[in-house]
Order: structure tokens, then sequence, then C-alpha cells
């Protein structure tokens, strides 16, 4: 059994959509992160 790196259903949107999508798509789920860190700094 190999292991996958990422899931399957994020690599078929990632290949489906434009890759433009796929970035604002990641930006998305890394805000929240964004602004827990910016909340510890400030």
């Amino acid at each position: 059994m190999r292991r996958k790196r990422k899931p399957a259903r994020y690599v078929i949107r990632s290949r489906s959509e434009d890759p433009k999508q796929a970035l604002y798509i990641s930006l998305a789920r890394s805000l929240p992160f964004l602004q827990y860190i910016t909340k510890y700094i400030v």
C-alpha cells in the first residue's frame, strides 16, 4: 500500500479547475491560519 500525500479530491479539483482558482482556494484555506499568526504577533 502506498501513501497518498494529497487527497484524491484535491488533485482532481486542481486538474479540472484553472490554476488561478486552485491558488485562490489554497489562499482561502490558509487565510484563517494567517490571521491566527498575525493576532499573536500583534
